[in-house]
């Protein structure tokens, strides 16, 4: 991506800010001040009570309950894309194998052309057992689903679309990207990893200290010269919740780390639309952000074209 940094931001689809005069709002200030891209997260539902150990916090709770509002992703971006015009549109990330993905492919490469080529996919393989038993999907192999999916969006993003042993398929258009739109993988595992050097365009933490993220973009690009890959993959995180005056420290030091993208959030749940507002532009104003926007994340890889099957890369190796 070169210089300077990609400085994305988040905007609350979940919580009480999950209102259409707060997201336009947030979403036109980071656009004006020169934000590279706006993110959101994805849920479908929630069980009464999660049992399952949230992996991105300090005591194993989720930041969210059966009560907390929590906006679809897609029908989010949609509505921002309509008030924005430059910032690009990120999911970090969307569960995959909650979802069959033609229907994702559909649904990206619609916001793509209605955006004119501003999507961010991130994508992972999911956290929460109970969601996939209310879902009436399978557990064990949604590392095996998350990968073929992977392959299923890009072979229907292709200019003659096709799916994986599948033959071809009518899902026009295509992303305005085309099979170029950025795949992130999402996670920390070694599973996750893999999954990233073998599919993705990217890999996307979350709430990794710069020391953390260090660590573990050591272990992908060991794995990425493993693999021979001629590209090397974008990488980003989006650490915890900041103060806006420390935007610029952790922003830094996380770059210092090896991100060449960060994401950074506030505690949007606890603030009132106002004080939402203030955050972002406090933030853009502690790391100097004067309206020009940075260069956007993009994929530096290519892919080969689906046809009756998609070869090695087909093959899951990771169980999650």
């Amino acid at each position: 991506m070169g210089n300077p940094l990609h400085i994305g931001v988040t905007l609350p689809n979940l919580g009480p800010n999950a209102q259409p005069d707060t997201i336009r709002r947030l979403a036109r200030i980071a656009e004006r001040r020169g934000f590279g891209s706006v993110w959101v997260s994805d849920h479908i539902v929630m069980p009464a009570a999660p049992l399952t150990e949230y992996p991105y916090s300090g005591n194993g709770r989720p930041p969210f309950d059966p009560s907390t509002p929590y906006l679809d992703p897609f029908a989010t971006l949609n509505f921002v894309a309509a008030c924005t015009e430059r910032v690009q549109l990120g999911i970090g990330v969307l569960v995959l194998p909650l979802r069959h993905p033609i229907g994702v492919a559909k649904q990206v490469a619609s916001l793509d052309v209605l955006s004119g080529g501003r999507t961010l996919l991130g994508v992972g393989s999911g956290w929460m057992v109970e969601e996939f038993s209310l879902l009436e999907q399978g557990w064990a192999d949604r590392g095996r689903r998350t990968d073929r999916g992977i392959d299923t969006l890009r072979g229907c993003w292709q200019a003659d679309a096709a799916v994986p042993d599948g033959g071809r398929v009518g899902i026009a258009p295509p992303p305005r990207q085309g099979v170029r739109l950025p795949v992130l993988i999402g996670g920390h595992s070694s599973a996750a990893l893999r999954r990233a050097v073998q599919r993705g365009d990217g890999w996307y933490a979350t709430k990794l200290t710069p020391s953390q993220f260090a660590e573990r973009l050591g272990r992908l690009r060991r794995m990425e010269a493993q693999s021979g890959a001629c590209e090397q993959l974008v990488v980003g995180v989006r650490p915890d919740v900041v103060a806006p005056e420390r935007a610029s420290t952790i922003t830094r030091d996380l770059a210092d780390a090896g991100a060449e993208f960060v994401v950074l959030g506030g505690p949007f749940g606890e603030l009132t639309p106002d004080q939402a507002a203030s955050w972002m532009e406090r933030a853009a104003d502690a790391l100097g952000l004067v309206g020009e926007l940075v260069p956007p994340i993009a994929s530096r890889r290519s892919w080969p074209a689906v046809t009756a099957a998609v070869g090695p890369r087909a093959v899951g190796r990771s169980a999650y």
